[in-house]
């Protein structure tokens, strides 16, 4: 199974990202975005490719915004 990380730019977004996904069944993960960049530090919120669609509707419908998609490797 592919996984998705949804970029999120503080890790309070994307430790709430991951509450509110959990609230709806989505199964989620924080991680630490691989690579620096001179923005800092980012995290993502970790779901299953099939998930993808629907947590980003959620994440957007709670006010958590999404600053970038990444697919990672199993």
């Amino acid at each position: 199974m592919k996984y998705i990380q949804l970029v999120t730019s503080t890790v309070t977004y994307a430790n709430k990202g991951r509450d509110v996904l959990k609230q709806y069944g989505i199964k989620s993960d924080v991680k630490k975005v691989q690579g620096t960049t001179a923005a800092g530090c980012l995290f993502g919120i970790v779901v299953f490719e099939k998930d993808m669609e629907r947590a980003k509707g959620l994440l957007s419908d709670n006010g958590i915004k999404i600053v970038a998609v990444r697919e990672l490797k199993a």
